[in-house]
């Protein structure tokens, strides 16, 4: 096999986007309906574009989202991108964690493990960050193997699945975003073609869609019980993976105050223990049914929308052609999503004031003038 042909920067994509999401959110979703299908198809297509658009800014050095938005736009624009990460991906492992709870609950038949266990994953994430663990690199598609597996054995769960029925399409699609985060790790490859992406983009399509149709009910027997334990070991594992990359973002925000191992070492653990103790909050109020899962999901929703527009208004900046009318689409098509996220689509917004309130206003971007610059761009890159 040649090397344009090989599959792995497909199986890197998928890898990256499809995770615990896959293990709840479709059959969660599933009482929706055509409006949830219509939910995953849309990201399907929005994400192909995203991909498309961010295709010529890859390269292994480029050091993600973040830093190739702030190489466009600016130290602001990477600061609040990285604020997004970190309010989206904390109030997100409130819900990872409960799915794991409920994993472990239901290997071992035992209903009322279910939020002692969902507090020990978040424990577990907080104390191993703070002492420096890092998951090892095949843990990744391991994770992915696994998820699979058990999508295709029917062994994931639905969390307040009947709730799903009483919002709208596009509500459901900012709810939806939680499963397709990870798009933008395509910015890490080195120059993948476009086959490459838009299989991708077909792949993870195709696995959320048969999650959202296939049963899911293969928990009776041996078998079944052993999956949902993998499963929640798969939680487990992309929780501390999550509160690591918390603690990581929080650290790079303070690199000009903690110039010390000792210092980032603190600030790790710190910020590690925080995350932690806010997700356990928001476990706690979902397992008390004083809040919805719906309602914790559109936090990430919103800071995901965030990220994915301001990455396809880089890819419109810095590409040329179909690549970046692909950018502008994307662009397009996850901005008309943002309203539907209610106030944490404000949240973001004030994410964004704060972050150029914070590095002063000498780089403040306006939008004509951003839109000026295109041609420019593209006369020089021609």
């Amino acid at each position: 096999m040649g090397v344009g042909l090989t599959p792995m920067p497909v199986l890197r994509l998928a890898a990256a986007v499809v995770g615990v999401a896959g293990l709840f959110l479709p059959a969660t979703l599933r009482p929706a309906g055509p409006a949830a299908l219509i939910a995953w198809c849309y990201h399907g297509a929005a994400g192909l574009l995203l991909l498309l658009a961010l295709r010529p800014l890859a390269s292994p050095s480029s050091g993600g989202v973040a830093a190739v938005a702030g190489m466009v736009f600016g130290a602001p624009v990477q600061r609040a991108l990285r604020w997004c990460y970190i309010v989206g991906v904390t109030a997100g492992q409130a819900v990872v964690a409960t799915v794991g709870g409920h994993l472990v609950a239901a290997a071992a038949s035992a209903p009322w493990v279910q939020l002692p266990a969902t507090l020990v994953i978040l424990a577990g994430a907080a104390v191993a960050t703070a002492g420096g663990w890092r998951a090892p690199a095949w843990v990744s598609p391991a994770g992915f193997a696994a998820v699979i597996a058990c999508i295709l054995a029917g062994s994931t769960v639905a969390l307040s699945g009947a709730g799903a029925a009483a919002f709208s399409w596009p509500q459901l699609a900012v709810i939806a975003v939680f499963a397709f985060v990870g798009w933008e790790s395509v910015l890490r490859l080195a120059a993948p073609p476009v086959w490459a992406v838009a299989a991708a983009a077909g792949a993870v399509a195709a696995i959320y869609l048969s999650a959202a149709t296939l049963p899911h009910d293969g928990t009776a027997g041996p078998a079944g019980r052993a999956l949902m334990a993998l499963a929640a070991i798969v939680c487990a594992v992309a929780c501390q993976r999550n509160v690591a990359m918390v603690a990581d973002l929080a650290v790079a925000d303070r690199a000009g105050v903690e110039a010390t191992a000792t210092g980032r070492g603190r600030t790790r653990a710190v910020v590690a223990g925080a995350c932690a103790l806010v997700a356990a909050g928001g476990a706690v109020l979902i397992g008390q049914e004083r809040i919805s899962v719906f309602s914790v999901l559109l936090i990430p929703g919103a800071m995901g929308l965030a990220v994915f527009v301001t990455a396809a208004l880089a890819g419109a900046h810095a590409g040329r052609g179909w690549a970046r009318a692909c950018a502008l689409l994307a662009a397009a098509a996850y901005l008309t999503l943002l309203p539907f996220a209610g106030y944490p689509a404000w949240l973001a917004v004030i994410l964004f004031v704060l972050a150029f309130a914070v590095s002063g206003g000498r780089h403040a971007l306006v939008l004509p003038r951003f839109l000026r610059r295109l041609p420019r761009r593209s006369e020089r890159s021609g």
